[in-house]
């Protein structure tokens, strides 16, 4: 078993690895099992198709009603299903929380009582045979994708998301990372239960599966969760390495709807990802040119040039892509432009103060020292390293690696970042 920072890491079978952190700030423990792909349109789909069905019922617990019981009798406990991109990789993970031994009145053992659940669940789920092949239960599937397409179409209901979601289908086309993680209606419909049963097989044998346990009282885990595997015969598929150094033409996309706030989304390659030696650097550089309150898009351009109601800048650090998000008025769309390409200027060429950069350390600091509140919120970020192969690794280490930054080196990592896309979505125009 190998030890860094807050993890302790051990494999339980072929591609299977446990990750323990140590966490005893609150009195519930967090249980994240994650199965991994590559991203494309298919496994979109059929991976969110999956587990809307999955956890519709098992054959212990074959109802909802019957799913929700246990998890009440279990101190309230709760569970879900469901699935995330990290850069290109297509992640479902069944997670839960639930009260930790010591804390349980009765003397229930909760941990053991969630681990049973997290087996019948993800490996005995409701089947029927359809023309001698065993599938997911008809019903299930069919409303199921039928509550999927509700959940694709309400995306454009968030405007600001909508906006995001679209630059980034623009910026990275023909990329996987464009590919939505919910997958797109024209391709879940054909999806039939004993296709969706086939992928569900193949994850089993074929997935890499990373298991992450926050809390205490993790006696006999790793053995448990080695017995969801031992009767699987596993031929692991390799993960494709993120693709972070793609060199197109910029792209420039427009879109009209009946809304009264315009939306600017800027799209930037970083020229790096989390896993490169100067990405510490680059986190300073986020942090201070629109990743916190205290950044320059923030101060400049909305409270003292008043050109926003919001801005900010987002990094996807697996793929290497950065967003800069501004919701504006539409007569303002070229002075927004022109001051967020001025702010990062003013960055590469080094024309900030020493005590921004200790402002954006100390963002940073603080972010990073918040993660560990959160049992879920750490694992997302240990599951992010893990992906891009970084394993030697901790929100403390992370720190300490900050707080090396030079102000060269985050010169440096401005330098790098290079504009892709420009999206606009602005109000329609009433007709004349």
């Amino acid at each position: 078993m190998s030890q860094y920072g807050l993890l302790r890491r051990e494999q339980l079978a072929d591609g299977v690895y446990l990750n323990l952190i140590a966490h005893d700030k609150t009195k519930t423990n967090h249980l994240s099992i994650c199965f991994l792909s590559d991203l494309c349109p298919e496994t979109a789909a059929a991976g969110s198709l999956l587990a809307r069905v999955l956890i519709r019922g098992c054959t212990k617990y074959p109802t909802l009603r019957d799913v929700s019981r246990q998890l009440d009798a279990c101190y309230g406990a709760d569970l879900d299903i469901g699935v995330e991109k990290y850069g290109e990789t297509h992640v479902m993970s069944f997670s839960c929380n639930w009260l930790k031994d010591r804390f349980a009145y009765d003397g229930m053992k909760t941990t053991q009582t969630m681990l049973e659940m997290a087996k019948q669940i993800l490996f005995y789920p409701l089947l029927e045979t359809k023309q001698d092949k065993l599938a997911f239960k008809e019903e299930y599937v069919k409303s199921e994708k039928e509550n999927l397409y509700d959940a694709i179409a309400a995306e454009i209901n968030n405007k600001a998301s909508y906006a995001k979601k679209k630059m980034y289908e623009h910026m990275c086309k023909n990329e996987s990372f464009s590919v939505s993680v919910m997958g797109e209606k024209e391709t879940i419909a054909p999806i039939t239960p004993d296709e969706l049963y086939a992928y569900y097989v193949m994850l089993l044998k074929r997935a890499p599966v990373e298991i992450f346990f926050a809390g205490s009282g993790e006696e006999d885990l790793a053995k448990t969760l080695q017995g969801f595997f031992e009767t699987i015969s596993r031929d692991v598929y390799t993960l494709s390495e993120p693709k972070k150094d793609i060199v197109r033409e910029e792209v420039t996309a427009e879109e009209t709807m009946d809304i009264n706030q315009a939306h600017l989304v800027l799209g930037y390659r970083m020229g790096m990802n989390m896993k490169d030696k100067n990405y510490p650097a680059f986190m300073v550089f986020n942090a201070m040119f629109g990743g916190s309150v205290s950044s320059r898009l923030f101060s400049v351009i909305r409270e003292t040039m008043h050109l926003c109601y919001t801005v900010n800048s987002a990094p996807e650090s697996i793929k290497g892509v950065m967003m800069v998000y501004a919701g504006i008025a539409e007569e303002n769309r070229e002075k927004a432009y022109n001051g967020i390409q001025e702010q990062l200027k003013v960055i590469t060429m080094g024309e900030f103060t020493d005590k921004e950069l200790e402002d954006a350390r100390a963002v940073l600091r603080n972010q990073l020292q918040s993660i560990t509140d959160s049992p879920a919120t750490l694992v997302s970020w240990y599951l992010a390293r893990l992906i891009c192969g970084l394993v030697d690794t901790s929100p403390e280490k992370t720190i300490e690696a900050l707080e090396k930054v030079t102000r060269e080196a985050v010169i440096a990592a401005a330098a790098h970042v290079t504009e892709a896309c420009v999206y606009f979505l602005s109000p329609e125009r009433s007709p004349a």
